[in-house]
């Protein structure tokens, strides 16, 4: 009798190591799925970040162009500068008036006509776009030379391009005065943020064009 049991007992004893072992070995397996994952989403993370470099880089260096410029061109609002500007604008949009056949007289930052009157403020200076363009294109990896050339073309044609809508908003404001001022409040800004986008993008196609060439 006390052999059966003694043998019941050893054989409870196997199972019971068996189940063990069983539990120890899944737990085992367990952890090791558990670190085969994280080690894939970390490599899949680090790989993610990886093939956006260039875009992380270009975000961050066109934030800290863009936190440049707004701190100067806070310091030249301040400035004696920003009046001489706007004086500036205002005396080549009254020339561009006469020039169309208006009547326009220039005071200072004040424009007026027969059938105008404006004045030049902040804001009207074009500036911003300007700032946007140029941080964008130091932003981009490309060669110094390239992007001091483009800034300086880009940059004129948005000052010229400032200077038309000016002119513009008060011909609007004259011969279709119910949407004055939905054209200089809406029409224009979106025009200049999409010929903005429209430049820096053309010379990007062109450099890159230009690098696969010479590659």
């Amino acid at each position: 009798m006390s052999r059966y049991l003694k043998k019941g007992r050893r054989r409870r004893g196997k199972r019971t190591a068996v189940r063990k072992l069983r539990i120890r070995t899944d737990s085992d397996n367990g952890r090791q799925r558990k670190g085969l994952i994280r080690a894939g989403v970390r490599r899949e993370l680090r790989d993610w970040v990886r093939a956006r470099k260039l875009v992380w880089r270009f975000t961050l260096l066109l934030c800290a162009g863009l936190t440049v410029f707004y701190g100067s061109y806070a310091l030249f609002s301040a400035s004696t500068y920003a009046d001489s500007l706007l004086r500036l604008i205002a005396a080549v949009s009254g020339a561009g008036l006469s020039a169309l056949g208006y009547e326009a007289r220039v005071s200072g930052v004040i424009v007026t006509g027969q059938e105008f009157a404006f004045r030049v403020v902040r804001g009207c200076d074009g500036l911003e776009p300007v700032g946007f363009l140029w941080a964008a294109v130091f932003a981009t990896p490309a060669t110094l030379p390239k992007k001091c050339q483009f800034a300086a073309f880009g940059g004129a044609v948005l000052l010229l391009l400032n200077l038309l809508r000016v002119v513009s908003v008060a011909l609007v404001d004259v011969h279709f005065p119910t949407v004055a001022e939905a054209v200089h409040w809406n029409a224009w800004p979106a025009a200049i943020i999409l010929i903005v986008v429209v430049l820096w993008l053309c010379w990007v196609r062109r450099i890159r064009l230009v690098g696969d060439a010479i590659g």
